[in-house]
């Protein structure tokens, strides 16, 4: 994994790099005076000569560059691009993609080239895996046309740089979610994240289908006033702002619920705030167990499963440092675009769809020029429609003079007269294809004649924007997704260890509300087998191997000696990839010991039956055979009195099926013992011989 240390460098790396691009265009631009061309449409390839002084600058871009002519053929590129092909600059210049790399690729790149030479596009950005220096590299290329004064183009410069680092990090990111959502996946508790307003952030696959949802990410946006009754969800929301507004956890909550199929059933829940590095209460965390059984068997069982308090410290922290510096990084290059163009002043608008509002969050001002940033603060998009519209086609404003504006554009045309504002650039800045906002430049003192070159910058500004703001994404997200995870695992009231294939334990949490039997630094690079006793350690690597092969989860309770007793555990074994499980451990010895206390029960009621029946054959066989009056009298008697301990003990059985499916209605009634004596003595005497 990329080192986190790593990670500040990288980001000022590739922003050097992009600097690079946008001056080496600016420079193209100046370089135009020194082409030579006739005056037909289209001037011929081979009066273009680069400078000295521009292949020098080539040379000095640390990635990938070159220039081509509307033929294909490599006018110019540096060592860096020559050595990616195993040439020299030499070998390189006046062949094309045809002669120096495969046919496939060659037509591939012939294709984007033409999209460029026919002003298809005005810019190319693209991102592929290519083998590179002898390895598999992730390159970011761009490619933009090249014109003379009048206009025409002439060629095409491409300019490459190396950004695996970015793409492993988001791959990270990935691996994160993946790892997070197959954890609480396999749980059997309901477990659920809420912001603020009490939307659904994060749901695990057993709260998904308790509300009857498959998908747990349908449920994102969503509260529990869509899945459950007015009161259920008015009472869920009440302790949720209890928990926000107090800061304090609620443990181990009882209360009833119902599913989407109309079953009312017993949850105890826990939630805790979800805080920021400042101490902010963002939401909660909450986990919710079905206790319906446990409930039950405590009325009517001595034994019943103890729920302990699940203590857990929500630790987040969204923004380091390096996201910090990007923020500030994004002020000073809107200074510097700024400066360079003799601008203004320069700012940032990010948009929040799911509000319809945008607002200013940053800008940069020449001394002396006034500071708007305060006045546009959750703005509706609706406000400026014209603009809104314009940035959502991706397409770029850039205004000499503010009357140009066409009648539609009414409303921005006010507003931009009103603040005595000249000429105007706005950009607009996509991130993964979909628009989070724009940059804009004002020219207040003096009108601005926006010229190619600078459209050019600025379009650049606007990329280079869009992926210092991706990154900082992409890093709160990471963020957030750790915190989550951190919160999550903390609460959950097992024990769970990671595994390779081989056994041995590479990592194990702990929960405080189940303990384990061996301290945890002990189990740490201990096999399976070294802790376990018996065959169970044989067991637990067949079911590892199982999971990692079928991908299917695994399950296995086994039962290990502590003290003077035996402790009954349940295991539920994941695979993860790359030849390693999770397995999430629990303490069921409590409902082994009910199903010992059944099954004892059921083994004494079996031979307590056989006794009744043997009696109640041999008074039909003596009633079959010769007796008096008296004697049938007797029989009958004995007869009726041993079917009603036959009753009584069926009884007895149903009673028990019936706490089994949580249909036990307790009624008491008084009894005589001496009178319950006296009816047992009868009942044996004629089989003793005794009147």
């Amino acid at each position: 994994m990329t080192d986190k240390k790593e990670r500040p460098k990288l980001l000022a790396e590739l922003s050097q790099m992009r600097q690079y691009v946008a001056e080496l265009e600016a420079l193209l631009e100046e370089d135009v005076d020194h082409l030579k061309e006739p005056q037909a449409p289209v001037a011929p390839v081979r009066n273009y000569h680069p400078t000295v002084f521009c292949e020098e600058i080539l040379n000095q871009i640390p990635g990938l560059a070159y220039y081509k002519d509307t033929n294909g053929e490599y006018i110019m590129a540096n060592q860096k691009f020559a050595s990616a092909l195993g040439l020299n600059v030499q070998q390189i210049v006046g062949k094309t993609d045809i002669d120096l790399i495969p046919a496939e690729r060659a037509e591939k790149y012939w294709l984007e080239d033409q999209r460029i030479l026919s002003g298809q596009d005005s810019i190319l950005v693209i991102e592929e895996d290519v083998l590179y220096e002898g390895c598999n590299t992730f390159v970011s290329y761009r490619k933009a046309p090249l014109k003379d004064e009048e206009g025409l183009i002439i060629g095409l410069i491409g300019v490459g740089f190396d950004v695996s680092k970015h793409h492993l990090l988001e791959k990270q990111l990935e691996q994160e979610r993946l790892l997070i959502r197959t954890v609480i996946d396999t749980i059997p508790d309901q477990i659920f994240v809420h912001d603020r307003n009490g939307r659904f952030l994060l749901n695990n696959l057993s709260d998904a289908r308790v509300m009857g949802v498959q998908n747990p990410e349908t449920l994102v946006g969503k509260g529990d006033e869509d899945f459950y009754p007015p009161d259920i969800a008015a009472d869920y929301q009440a302790d949720d702002r209890q928990v926000m507004d107090s800061g304090q956890p609620l443990i181990d909550h009882e209360e009833l619920s119902i599913s989407f199929d109309g079953r009312h059933h017993w949850v105890s829940t826990t939630k805790v705030p979800l805080r920021n590095r400042k101490g902010e209460v963002l939401g909660l965390v909450g986990i919710a167990r079905d206790i319906s059984e446990r409930r039950a068997m405590e009325e009517k069982l001595i034994y019943h499963l103890d729920l302990e308090n699940m203590l857990t410290q929500l630790s987040t922290r969204l923004i380091n440092m390096d996201t910090e510096n990007v923020d500030v990084e994004i002020t000073n290059a809107l200074g510097e675009v700024a400066e360079f163009e003799k601008i203004d002043r320069g700012y940032f608008f990010l948009m929040d769809q799911s509000k319809k509002t945008m607002r200013n969050t940053h800008e940069w001002c020449r001394g002396g020029i006034e500071s708007h940033m305060e006045m546009f603060q959750d703005l509706a998009l609706t406000a400026l429609p014209w603009w809104v519209k314009k940035m959502e086609e991706n397409e770029l404003i850039a205004l000499s003079r503010i009357d140009d504006l066409p009648e539609e554009a009414l409303v921005e045309k006010k507003l931009l007269q009103a603040q005595r504002i000249l000429s105007i650039v706005m950009i607009p800045v996509f991130v993964s294809y979909r628009l989070i906002g724009f940059a804009g430049f004002d020219s207040i003192t003096a009108i601005k004649e926006w010229g190619q070159g600078s459209i050019s910058s600025f379009k650049q500004f606007g990329n280079i924007l869009g992926n210092l703001l991706e990154r900082k994404r992409a890093k709160n997200d990471l963020q957030i997704s750790e915190q989550q995870k951190a919160a999550i695992l903390n609460a959950i009231p097992d024990n769970i260890l990671r595994i390779n294939q081989d056994g041995f334990i590479l990592d194990v949490i702990a929960s405080e509300s189940s303990s384990l039997i061996i301290p945890a630094d002990h189990i740490r690079g201990a096999n399976i087998s070294e802790i376990t006793v018996n065959d169970i350690g044989v067991t637990f690597l067949r079911k590892i191997h199982s999971a990692i092969s079928t991908g299917q989860k695994q399950t296995m309770e086994y039962e290990i000696p502590v003290r003077d007793r035996a402790e009954h555990f349940e295991a539920r074994i994941v695979s993860t990839g790359d030849n390693e499980v999770i397995a999430i451990v629990r303490n069921v010895s409590e409902r082994a010991r009910l199903e010992q206390m059944k099954t004892d029960f059921i083994h004494r009621a079996t031979h307590n039956l056989r006794t009744p029946v043997t009696t109640i054959f041999l008074m039909v066989s003596l009633l079959e055979g010769e007796c008096t009056p008296r004697e049938k009298r007797e029989y009958f008697t004995v007869l009726k009195e041993e079917l009603g301990k036959e009753l009584t003990l069926i009884e007895d059985l149903l009673t028990v099926g019936r706490l089994e499916s949580n249909h036990w209605v307790n009624k008491l009634k008084s009894i005589d013992p001496i009178e319950s004596l006296h009816s047992s003595i009868q009942a044996i005497s004629p089989v003793v011989g005794v009147t």
